[in-house]
């Protein structure tokens, strides 16, 4: 069963590296060595992780509900209500987490093909690419 989840994950991978060693993802045109690559990398193994950690929050969240419906004494339901508020806040954390890199990732123009442009100003020994 678990593994079923882990299938996203390894379909996600197929995308990072191709045959000849090169990046085929958004962190192909940020340099490589500088810190914006640095970030980008960890953006894409968290994006990577995200829907593993969605899955397994979710179903510790179904797990907890089905505790609780099929639970007899009190201390069962208890066990079976704190499931489902912990797979709750699990799913909230993983969702924050997905926003605020998509945010950081944008802000800083990581990915975007249209990633920020440097104004190039003419000066002596200066040439600006048209």
């Amino acid at each position: 069963m678990f593994l079923v989840v882990l299938v996203p994950a390894a379909a996600f991978a197929q995308d990072y590296v191709t045959a000849d060693n090169t990046a085929n993802s958004s962190c192909a045109a940020v340099d490589a060595g500088t810190i914006m690559f640095i970030i980008c990398r960890i953006a894409l193994i968290i994006n990577t992780l995200i829907p593993v950690l969605i899955s397994l929050a979710a179903l510790l969240f179904i797990w907890g509900i089905v505790q609780y419906v099929i639970a007899k004494d009190e201390e069962a339901k208890k066990r079976g209500k704190n499931l489902i508020i912990w797979g709750l806040v699990g799913l909230a954390v993983i969702v924050s987490v997905w926003a605020l890199i998509a945010i950081l990732k944008r802000t800083l123009g990581i990915g975007d093909e249209a990633a920020i442009q440097v104004v190039c100003v003419e000066s002596p020994g200066i040439k600006c690419p048209e």
